[in-house]
């Protein structure tokens, strides 16, 4: 009975996936006489026609992408290790202020940020897409950087020092 249940189920969520696979190879011919029909032939000129114009856009977000990686992990990293190894009850404050920057939904900071790209000249360039991106998941890796190092053990972050690096004494 639970099997009978969960295979309706599967069957109604993939009809849907299934027929729009099948309505993209269909040429308009087809689609426009039988938009629900059986697929008889296949017609890849679709994919070609949409994968034309695509390879600009796909490798701009990949350079945004991973601009926006290159520059935030470092920054977060450096932040997650401040919160995990620092005795100091401000820095415990201030990762809590951190976490609570998560709550700020980010269309509430879309027309500021906005604002803020125009004013610093950054409007229709390359950087007010990967800063932004940068900064706006930085609490993300951050809180991640920091339960990771926290776990960490002791020793592991001493490495430097035990190398004979100076310490600032927090």
């Amino acid at each position: 009975m639970n099997y009978t249940v969960l295979t309706i189920l599967l069957v109604m969520t993939y009809i849907p996936f299934l027929q729009v696979v099948a309505n993209s190879v269909k040429s308009d011919a087809q689609l426009a006489s039988h938009p629900l029909g059986v697929l008889l032939t296949f017609h890849y000129q679709n994919y070609v026609t949409a994968w034309d114009g695509m390879w600009g856009y796909l490798l701009n977000t990949v350079i945004v992408a991973g601009a926006s990686v290159l520059i935030g992990v470092p920054f977060a990293a450096a932040a997650g290790y401040v919160f995990a190894t620092s005795k100091l009850r401000l820095v415990k404050y201030a990762f809590y202020a951190f976490l609570a920057l998560t709550m700020i939904p980010s269309t509430l900071t879309l027309i500021p940020l906005f604002v803020e790209v125009k004013t610093f000249g950054l409007y229709n360039t390359w950087l007010a897409l990967m800063l932004p991106y940068a900064a706006g998941s930085n609490h993300c890796w951050c809180i991640c950087s920091e339960c990771s190092l926290k776990v960490c053990p002791l020793n592991c972050l001493r490495v430097p020092e035990l190398m004979g690096a100076q310490t600032s004494g927090f």
